[in-house]
């Protein structure tokens, strides 16, 4: 199933199986159930949840919210002060940083009860780094 939001505020509810849903202009909340599903905030303070399955979500350009289930995800951020969780699961994440994208992938960079990110394979001019958080921490920035 596919799913267009409006130039406005949307909120976008899809259910199990293969989904695809863009939010369009606006600050949207788009979820979405079990399966495969592309979830795409577009322009916008977009909250974007995915629920179980290999989930890509795109929050596009505005500070976005990004919360992917159980799965192998792709997170991909834009301009702005992105928050990502890839929840389970090994996840890949692009993150555009001054026009130059930041790969980061392995174990899931939000183990539940760990706050180790493993970082491989950068793109870009901007150099690998491996970041430890002595506080873990959820996806809105409150310690666990």
């Amino acid at each position: 199933m596919t799913i267009n939001g409006s130039g406005g505020n949307d909120t976008l509810r899809s259910g199990n199986g293969a989904d695809r849903i863009f939010g369009g202009g606006g600050s949207d909340l788009i979820s979405s159930g079990h399966g495969s599903d592309v979830l795409r905030g577009q322009a916008g303070h977009d909250t974007l949840a995915a629920g179980d399955g290999n989930d890509q979500l795109d929050g596009g350009t505005g500070n976005d919210l990004l919360e992917a289930g159980d799965g192998d995800d792709r997170l991909r951020g834009h301009a702005g002060n992105d928050q990502l969780d890839g929840g389970p699961g090994i996840d890949r994440v692009d993150e555009l940083i001054d026009g130059n994208a930041v790969l980061i992938e392995g174990e899931s960079f939000r183990e539940p009860g760990s706050a180790t990110w493993s970082v491989s394979k950068p793109r870009g001019s901007r150099p690998a780094t491996a970041t430890t958080f002595s506080t873990p921490r959820d996806s809105r920035g409150r310690s666990r």
